[in-house]
């Protein structure tokens, strides 16, 4: 039996908490007191699964999450697991490379569609520009070699 929508997104919230030392929040996060997904002492994780091979982001979710998180003292992050591909996460880009640092710039979009990015097995981080700030598009296991590293 193929497992449900809702029992891919709890295994995916689960394995997120369990990676970066954090916790799944009741509701998933829908409650007030408990927003977004997953919570640990450096993000606010929203987490999303799809078996597409693309997933579209718009800008206001993210500015919501990002207001949030940094509301609370936190780094905000957006975690999309491709069910045929993996993993990839979106974090601000000053963690990522510095302020400044700006590979691509898309102003013109409202919301940002990614797909899992490999170039001859080089995983390549991609930088999105919303009206709220840039972006990194990273491969999971580089987001949590940051993890191990960031210190918010």
């Amino acid at each position: 039996m193929n497992p449900t929508n809702k029992q891919l997104a709890d295994r995916l919230e689960a394995r997120i908490a369990m990676d970066i030392g954090g916790r799944v929040m009741p509701a998933s996060g829908s409650r007030w007191g408990a927003r977004r997904d997953i919570k640990s002492t450096k993000w606010l994780v929203e987490a999303k699964t799809t078996k597409q091979v693309y997933h579209r982001i718009i800008s206001r979710d993210l500015e919501f999450l990002q207001k949030q998180a940094y509301g609370i003292g936190l780094t905000p992050a957006f975690v999309v697991e491709f069910q045929r591909e993996g993993l990839v996460a979106l974090i601000p880009n000053d963690v990522m490379w510095g302020e400044g640092d700006v590979l691509v710039d898309r102003t013109d979009m409202g919301g940002w569609a990614f797909s899992y990015i490999e170039v001859e097995s080089i995983k390549i981080p991609l930088i999105v520009r919303f009206d709220l700030g840039c972006y990194a598009a990273i491969p999971y296991e580089q987001f949590l070699e940051i993890d191990r590293n960031f210190l918010p």
